[in-house]
């Protein structure tokens, strides 16, 4: 008995398919079977000539006839299977008897009659030839061999060898993928629930082995994209909030000298050692008469910068610059005959120089100094050195003489790293400028 097939009100992606594989192998069988002549005249579809279909129907030899009332039968010459006979008689005769449903006397079993003598049908277990792909006889459509006849494949609905699952429905992103496997993260296939799924287990591209779109502070380093990437949630440690390296120091590098102001003499340039900024200036003012007064005469007699070196700390969850003293510059200007008035102007802890500013003649009558405090900030392109807002020190004046001179400040990112002195030998102070450093982080 043939067994029934499911009614449904749509076909599914395998049974379609199925049907297109059957209609193959239809019509590869029509083209055999109406290939040589032999098989032409006993196929199906032939129309035989009127003599032929005369000898069949009693009109040529081997008729039925009567004569004095007794019939005779004969059979035609070159009987096929395709004749009946009404006696019992043996399967593979080529004569179809009574209880044969065909007969085509030969021993291949896989054609239009079998070896029992009985048209073929998916489910008897003999794999029609041109019709079926396979047939074991049985209802299993869980193994290898599915209803219809054909081979189990994944896309036709039903759970084969080596399936999880099969809903033949061409979906790929629901309950059961088009590879026939339950969805998972990894498979390539993009699953509600899921942000991503590249297939791969790298955590260092944009989508995660856990299928999560990659982000700072996932603990997963992304691959151009981050420089580092440790997953807590502390700012100031070996990796940023921002995913950003640390800076571990302060570099100094070349930068511009401020105009100089006051009047001509021997000039001197003093830098401070590698990488030391100016936090302060300290030196003497006086006046020829080598006693101090409040009147005119009263000039700057020597000065020198105070160096200092900047080192890089943490507060409050963040990078902040410190300065902790360093060299001396040398003192320049005048060293004998003045009745000296010890001056010193220091920046806040923190802050370095960066500008000045004051009154001058042929001297230098009065010197304010401009500190700033470097500030490490840090955006989507990393860390970098800015400075803050300038903040003036009080003047340190010899006199109210002399003419102001506009202040002199160091270009951005750029902080006073030198001192240039102007001096008549063994006399007096006559001119003052600062040098100037870029400033920046080490990594």
């Amino acid at each position: 008995m043939r067994r029934p097939r499911p009614s449904v009100p749509e076909p599914s992606r395998g049974r379609l398919a199925r049907r297109e594989r059957r209609r193959s192998l239809v019509a590869s069988a029509i083209v055999l079977a109406l290939g040589p002549l032999a098989c032409v005249v006993d196929h199906p579809f032939y129309v035989k000539p009127a003599e032929e279909s005369a000898t069949e129907t009693g009109e040529g030899v081997g008729s039925t006839t009567s004569s004095g009332g007794a019939t005779t039968t004969g059979a035609s010459a070159g009987s096929t299977g395709g004749e009946t006979s009404g006696a019992a008689g043996v399967c593979g005769d080529g004569v179809v008897d009574r209880g044969e449903a065909c007969d085509d006397g030969n021993a291949e079993d896989g054609d239009a009659c079998t070896n029992a003598c009985a048209e073929p049908f998916c489910g008897d277990g003999i794999v029609y030839l041109g019709f079926e792909e396979c047939d074991d006889g049985n209802a299993d459509n869980s193994d290898g061999c599915v209803e219809g006849c054909f081979y189990a494949t994944c896309g036709d609905g039903f759970v084969g060898p080596g399936e999880a699952c099969d809903d033949g429905d061409g979906v790929d992103d629901n309950a059961c993928t088009n590879a026939c496997a339950l969805p998972t993260c990894g498979d390539g296939v993009l699953q509600a629930g899921e942000a991503c799924d590249d297939g791969d287990d790298d955590n260092s591209d944009e989508c995660l082995s856990t299928c999560v779109a990659a982000s700072c502070g996932d603990g997963w380093v992304r691959a151009g994209v981050e420089e580092c990437d440790d997953g807590d949630a502390v700012n100031a440690n070996g990796c940023s909030l921002l995913c950003h390296l640390p800076p571990v120091g302060v570099k100094l590098g070349v930068g511009e000298a401020t105009e100089v102001f006051g009047g001509s003499g021997e000039m001197f340039s003093d830098t401070c050692p590698k990488d030391q900024v100016i936090f302060g200036f300290e030196g003497w003012y006086g006046n020829f008469g080598g006693v101090w007064n409040e009147a005119n005469d009263n000039y700057h007699g020597q000065i020198r910068g105070l160096c200092g070196i900047p080192s890089i700390s943490v507060e409050n969850d963040a990078f902040v610059v410190t300065v902790t003293p360093g060299a001396l510059l040398p003192l320049r200007g005048g060293t004998a005959g003045q009745a000296p008035e010890i001056w010193s102007r220091t920046c806040p802890p923190g802050d370095v120089l960066v500008s000045f500013k004051g009154r001058y003649g042929d001297l230098v009558d009065g010197l304010i100094f401009g500190c700033a405090k470097p500030k490490i900030l840090e955006d989507a392109d990393g860390y970098s050195l800015a400075m803050g807002p300038l903040l003036y020190l009080p003047e340190a004046t010899a006199s109210n003489g002399g003419a102001p001179f506009p202040e002199q400040l160091c270009p951005t990112s750029q902080v006073a790293i030198g001192q240039v002195t102007v001096v008549e030998p063994e006399v007096i102070l006559h001119g003052f400028g600062m040098l100037c450093g870029e400033g920046g982080l080490v990594f």
